[in-house]
């Protein structure tokens, strides 16, 4: 479980990761999804919507199909050393706002080293 400043940390780091993701790479629209398996961590996905993907519609149900269709009709060399780009551009971005964030990082670097005792 997050204390309350944990929890305040992650929400700005979230927001700002999400700023990245519409300021840098034109993504409008996330789908947020979380999963607690344990009582000592958790994940959180964030998925985007792309202008493609609302010939599936646009709601959450629609998620699935376009990912079976990107997985499917979308597989070649060329859109994979795209999505290789892409990433790799996040992934920069990402550090770049992680790098603003050094509570978080403290904390985040405590827990695991708290985790990996128990």
């Amino acid at each position: 479980e997050l204390t309350a400043v944990e929890a305040t940390g992650y929400i700005t780091l979230i927001q700002r990761i999400r700023a990245a993701q519409s300021t840098c790479l034109g993504i409008d629209h996330v789908y947020y999804f979380y999963n607690e398996d344990t009582t000592h961590h958790f994940h959180l996905w964030m998925v985007p919507r792309y202008e493609w993907m609302r010939q599936f519609g646009s709601s959450v149900e629609s998620l699935r199909p376009s990912l079976v269709h990107a997985r499917n009709a979308m597989n070649s060399e060329g859109n994979v050393a795209y999505v290789i780009c892409v990433v790799e551009l996040a992934f920069a971005k990402c550090r770049a706002v992680l790098s603003r964030c050094g509570e978080c990082r403290n904390r985040i670097k405590k827990r695991r080293q708290r985790a990996r005792k128990e």
